[in-house]
């Protein structure tokens, strides 16, 4: 019988365990096409059980014992074979993540928490896409691209959840109805609530270090005063994370037992637990704008690195992701910057290149979406300033 997947077996490089990956067979979807940074749109699997299934919760392996996670590619499948990860960056890595994975309420463990690929298959993407991200920076030399490429992915995630981290497809059945519907808008609330307070921070901040006659007492008094409000907001996310749990057990007691009820996890735990994660580790985004601003810096770290991005297509389609990433943030004058360079660095490809269609192909395909977009960007760029 046909199915969606077939299963690898892949050695876990930090406990040993021998785990089988379930991995997408070719065709087992389609998509309409793609966003301009190339995120897929209207996905249609061939098996209506999947219906509702991101495939991006199959990019990234963790391994269920110590959730060790890596880009589940073939360089991650053959890395018995690869010489320079097992000299050079395993026994940092093992160390350092074995170390973390002790900590009481370590980054991992709670990231760990929120995988269940089949009653939370969204909150297991992020999960494992932050998972594989944060063990990719335990390397004494991280790769950005790699971290470009998981960011991206984040965003997009959020993107097919509404812009909402807050609901998940187990909830959404349910939303308007009873406590999932004031659930929801205590969620939207509090979300709300810190964008406002750092909002106000940033603004308070800035108008301290420009403002005369500020000394040094004064700059750590309100330091101190954010901080506590911080530590604060912080424990309203722990306690509407607690409720949120307890609903979600009596739920789920009212599942078992054949009652109706509100499903699985609550729709704060999301949103709750990576501003939680937030206040340990600030590569955690809230949203997709965040997950993109943070794409886009390891991109343009990645580029200036010289050594990650190879001259020719890559160069050329992560100078036009940098682009496409920066228009999107509201960040025109970068966006602008970097559709030139992708420009420029693309012409001269294929002119290098014309005879060769085959090597040009993908090079084509991004000039035209950068001279595209690039006018997108100008026309934003002019109502941003006229407003």
């Amino acid at each position: 019988m046909e199915t969606a997947f077939f299963n690898t077996t892949v050695e876990c490089p930090i406990c040993k365990k021998e785990n089988r990956f379930e991995t997408i067979r070719v065709g087992a979807y389609v998509e309409s096409g793609r966003d301009t940074d190339f995120c897929p749109l209207d996905i249609k699997w061939r098996f209506p059980e999947y219906a509702n299934c991101n495939p991006l919760m199959f990019f990234v392996a963790t391994c269920p014992n110590c959730l060790y996670s890596r880009e589940f590619n073939d360089a991650f499948k053959g890395w018995q074979k690869d010489t320079t990860f097992k000299t050079y960056r395993l026994k940092r890595v093992k160390e350092s993540h074995l170390e973390e994975l002790a900590k009481d309420g370590s980054i991992i463990k709670q990231l760990g928490e929120m995988i269940d690929a089949k009653k939370r298959p969204t909150e297991t993407a992020i999960a494992r896409l932050l998972l594989a991200i944060f063990d990719e920076k335990l390397n004494e030399r991280p790769s950005n691209l790699d971290m470009g490429r998981l960011y991206i992915r984040i965003g997009w995630v959020f993107r097919g959840m509404g812009g909402s981290p807050s609901v998940t497809e187990a909830s959404s059945s349910d939303a308007g109805s009873g406590i999932d519907s004031k659930m929801k808008m205590w969620s939207d609330s509090l979300e709300a609530l810190r964008t406002a307070r750092k909002a106000l921070f940033e603004e308070v901040e800035s108008s301290a270090s420009n403002g005369a006659g500020s000394s040094e007492e004064k700059a750590t008094r309100l330091r101190e005063s954010q901080e506590s409000i911080i530590a604060h907001e912080a424990k309203l996310f722990e306690l509407a994370d607690a409720l949120s749990k307890e609903l979600s057990a009596q739920s789920q007691d009212q599942d078992e037992s054949g009652e109706s009820g509100a499903s699985n996890s609550g729709v704060l735990d999301v949103f709750t637990l990576l501003s939680l994660l937030k206040q340990k580790w600030d590569g955690v985004p809230l949203n997709e704008r965040e997950a993109l601003k943070f794409a886009a810096e390891c991109y343009q770290s990645a580029l200036e690195d010289g050594k990650e991005v190879s001259a020719g297509n890559q160069q050329v389609q992560v100078c036009y992701l940098i682009a496409a990433l920066s228009r999107r943030i509201g960040n025109y004058d970068q966006a602008q910057d970097f559709f030139n360079s992708a420009l420029k660095v693309g012409q001269e490809f294929v002119r290098r290149y014309q005879d060769d269609k085959s090597r040009t192909a993908l090079a084509r395909k991004i000039l035209e979406l950068a001279m595209e977009q690039s006018q997108v960007n100008r026309e934003a760029r002019k109502e941003a300033l006229a407003q």
